[in-house]
């Protein structure tokens, strides 16, 4: 779960430093953090969301790089869930091993061709298999053991590539995301979330280059309600409204279009609802007993009532406020609120 700024205005309804230490860092909100950060920093594998030293997008990603900012914000560090960026560095010796092997020289001149596809198939099974160094695997443990103590000790494993999220170029979509995640299965998801860099996605939409990756690793939120708010309204550029899809379960059957969302206008100024429509919300993801995610059905009955309060629209257009004021610009943020009420960000 992310603020960023890219989206497109039309809403739908709806993955070399060896001996690189642990480290992490949050810049206070007055400072921007973008791709053209050229400042000095500390090379790291691991870093926490919630760390005190900076490390720029180039090393983190922009969705880790927004979580720390985030962190660093009054009034929003405390609806963050907790996590860690798994850097550059990390990623480095493998994209370095897939991009100069024969797989890569096979590929890169026909990425643009039929045989893409194909290809791509084969540089992400070179990508999967790469073997682990013992920094890496020292900073997975690191994780791990974080985990022990999140919520069901269940995590989020989502992409932060540098070129992703950024003010040119959103890349929303492309990479893997794994959700449900346990200390078990962390190498696999993290793996998995590597390898989609080389997926033909990427490629399609941004043309043959050499990747960078970084992931984010955050504590998974067993959401109730989930969805999307865009602190203007992307609909008729009003500054004053925020527009917000929401539907039961995780926000993923927001994003991905798959049910037909609630949408809600909000006055920021006059703090009233101004239009509500109730979509059909036919399905919800929900987290597996046993980790993962799993689709349930929604009755009838559910799919006539409001995801959303008047209570909970007025406390989510605050925290939206407050992530549109340390950013200075129009902000869409990915939210969620817990079967116990709790607004997460």
């Amino acid at each position: 779960l992310t603020a960023q700024s890219d989206r497109p205005s039309q809403v739908t309804s709806m993955g070399t430093a060896q001996s690189a230490p642990v480290t992490g860092a949050v810049r206070p909100p007055s400072v921007r953090l973008d791709a053209n950060d050229d400042a000095p920093y500390e090379r790291a594998m691991l870093a926490a969301l919630d760390a005190k030293k900076p490390l720029p997008v180039r090393a983190v990603g922009g969705k880790s790089a927004s979580l720390m900012r985030l962190y660093g914000t009054p009034g929003v560090s405390s609806y963050v869930p907790g996590g860690y960026a798994i850097t550059v560095d990390f990623f480095a010796e493998w994209t370095a091993a897939v991009t100069a092997s024969r797989e890569w020289a096979a590929a890169e001149p026909k990425l643009g061709t039929p045989e893409g596809p194909r290809l791509c198939v084969g540089l992400k099974r070179l990508a999967q298999r790469l073997p682990l160094s013992a920094a890496q695997t020292a900073c997975l443990d690191t994780v791990r053991r974080a985990m022990e103590a999140w919520p069901g000790r269940l995590a989020a494993v989502r992409s932060s590539a540098p070129e992703e999220d950024g003010t040119g170029a959103s890349f929303a979509g492309v990479f893997e995301t794994k959700l449900g995640v346990s200390p078990e299965g962390l190498e696999a998801a993290v793996r998995a979330c590597f390898a989609s860099v080389f997926d033909h996605r990427v490629f399609s939409y941004a043309g043959a280059h050499k990747p960078a990756f970084a992931a984010t690793v955050m504590e998974m939120v067993d959401a109730a309600t989930a969805g999307v708010a865009f602190s203007a309204n992307p609909l008729n550029s009003d500054l004053d409204e925020m527009l917000v899809d929401a539907g039961y379960g995780l926000g993923e059957s927001v994003v991905d279009g798959s049910i037909v969302a609630d949408r809600f206008v909000w006055d920021k100024v006059g703090g009233r609802l101004l239009e509500s429509k109730v979509g059909s919300k036919a399905q919800e993801v929900r987290l597996a007993a046993d980790g993962g995610v799993e689709v349930r059905r929604v009755g009838a009955e559910r799919q006539a009532v409001r995801s959303l309060s008047d209570e909970q629209l007025r406390q989510l257009a605050a925290l939206v406020a407050a992530v549109e004021g340390a950013y200075g610009r129009p902000m869409d943020t990915e939210w969620a609120y817990t079967e116990a009420g709790e607004l997460r960000l």
